[in-house]
């Protein structure tokens, strides 16, 4: 008995293993090394244990971190990751320029279609600066406002239309552009997330009752750099 239960846990731990291996996490971190005294008010690592349960993986939500530079974003999403991947979950992690470059080079090849359904097969996409995917409305008197997409945007735009099971990203807000951020928060969800250029102030109301600051608030982790 004791030597059939050492065998389940050394195949468990490899498929663990493997799953870490096949994320490619740039650095492995882990919740458990986050400062609890650090955090901001209104993030608690109970709140981070309760994600690390993987409850939002099974329930498809969509997550977005937003944050300053050096404020914890990337180690709390790959901490997340990480546990996603002790529970046997398929993890992929990409920068946005590591990714869109895969994109492109798919793109270029004309083989894109088949890269994106590669997708499907992953519990989690993380993907790590993602702010660098931008859009902004661009003016116009003649045919009205419409919105200019970067390629990077564009590839983006692809991938999260791809992704059934969960996006998760991390972002630096775009220095008070709130037309930027307007038009990048739609990655999570287009059809929750209106477009500024067509409903203007609008838009803004609608995206802050939804990303609402709170321990009921399914969208957003937020860590403030602190002072």
């Amino acid at each position: 008995h004791a030597i059939l239960e050492e065998e389940v846990e050394q195949r468990r731990s490899r498929r663990v293993e493997r799953r870490i291996k096949e994320a490619h996490f740039r650095q492995q971190k882990i919740l458990s090394e986050l400062d609890s005294k650090a955090l901001p008010n209104g993030v608690t690592i109970d709140q981070l244990n309760q994600l690390a349960s993987g409850e939002y993986i099974d329930d498809a939500m969509n997550i977005i971190a937003i944050g300053n530079s050096g404020t914890g974003k990337s180690h709390v999403c790959v901490g997340l990751g990480m546990a996603a991947c002790q529970q046997g979950r398929r993890v992929k992690f990409f920068t946005a320029t590591e990714l869109t470059c895969e994109l492109q080079e798919a793109q270029d090849q004309h083989t894109l279609h088949r890269y994106l359904r590669r997708f499907a097969k992953w519990d989690l996409v993380i993907i790590d600066e993602a702010h660098k995917c931008s859009a902004y409305t661009k003016r116009s008197t003649r045919r009205g406002d419409e919105v200019d997409k970067t390629k990077r945007y564009q590839l983006a735009e692809r991938l999260a239309a791809q992704c059934d099971h969960l996006l998760l990203l991390t972002a630096t807000p775009h220095h008070g552009d709130d037309d930027r951020f307007a038009h990048f928060i739609r990655l999570l969800d287009p059809d929750l997330f209106p477009e500024p250029h067509r409903l203007g102030e609008k838009a803004g109301e609608i995206r802050t009752n939804i990303l609402r600051l709170g321990p009921d608030c399914p969208w957003a982790l937020r860590r403030l750099k602190e002072d």
